[in-house]
């Protein structure tokens, strides 16, 4: 018999706890909320009060902050990091290694290609990331 949990203890002391997703065994945490039909790969990882939508895929080592908000048909790439409480819209798209500060804002079928980093609290709109600076409030759509 599989354990339902998995847990281990931080550096700090504080214990996490986390669940295999059925589809693709990733690591859910409690509280978290991920759609059936959603694939999670086995090394990634969903925080607590995430929300993934129906047939979102979260590929290899991605790790989905606190409180972030994926729409249905979102692709999410290798190593990617979305941070806490950051909404998605449905079918946005990200590329391998990129990093999406907290509070971001991705509208959808925004396109946001790999190895790139966007600070806490952009907003990227439409289909994609032409130009982003920090400190603009928009990433234009290309």
């Amino acid at each position: 018999m599989s354990r339902i949990f998995e847990e281990w203890e931080e550096s700090d002391g504080t214990v996490v706890k986390y669940r295999r997703h059925s589809n693709g065994k990733g690591r859910i945490a409690p509280g978290a909320q991920v759609d059936e039909s959603a694939y999670v790969d086995a090394s990634a990882y969903i925080e607590a009060g995430a929300r993934v939508g129906s047939r979102a895929r979260i590929s290899a080592g991605s790790w989905i902050g606190n409180d972030v908000s994926l729409s249905a048909d979102v692709v999410v790439g290798s190593n990617v990091r979305i941070g806490d409480r950051t909404t998605v819209g449905r079918g946005a798209q990200f590329g391998s290694h990129t990093r999406i500060g907290e509070d971001s804002q991705i509208g959808a079928n925004a396109r946001v290609p790999g190895d790139v980093q966007l600070p806490a609290g952009s907003i990227v709109r439409g289909s994609g990331l032409q130009d982003h600076q920090p400190g603009s409030r928009f990433a234009k759509a290309a």
